[in-house]
């Protein structure tokens, strides 16, 4: 019936790989973006904005590299806070948020700003 199993063997591992790359992508749509900007932050720090860094590190595993919710966690793109009361949330933490009361001025304000960012660009 099958003239050449290797023929049809390699077809199917050709289909799988293809299967699995579009999961991926489809699973999470921003993973190249997060890891180009890791990469260009480590390959140009002159050119990094640590504020930025900070975000893809602590904050975009739960909420997206755009603000846009992840897994269930909260989109920050919905968000009614001033930049004051991000402030407030970040340094006090909020349901399973935690806290990150080591965070310090001008960083907080910056990464309190990236964030309200993310409500202004709907």
């Amino acid at each position: 019936m099958i003239k050449n199993p290797v023929f049809l063997f390699v077809s199917l591992i050709i289909v799988a790989a293809i299967v699995i790359v579009f999961y991926k992508v489809g699973t999470d749509p921003f993973l190249n973006i997060k890891q180009n900007t890791l990469e260009e932050s480590a390959s140009n720090p002159h050119q990094s904005d640590p504020v930025l860094n900070l975000y893809v590190k602590n904050c975009a595993t739960c909420h997206g590299n755009f603000g846009q919710g992840m897994g269930g966690h909260p989109s920050l793109q919905t968000t009614k806070l001033t930049v004051d009361q991000i402030k407030q949330v970040i340094q006090s933490g909020r349901g399973q948020m935690p806290a990150f009361p080591g965070l310090r001025e001008p960083t907080l304000t910056e990464l309190a700003k990236l964030v309200k960012q993310f409500s202004s660009n709907e």
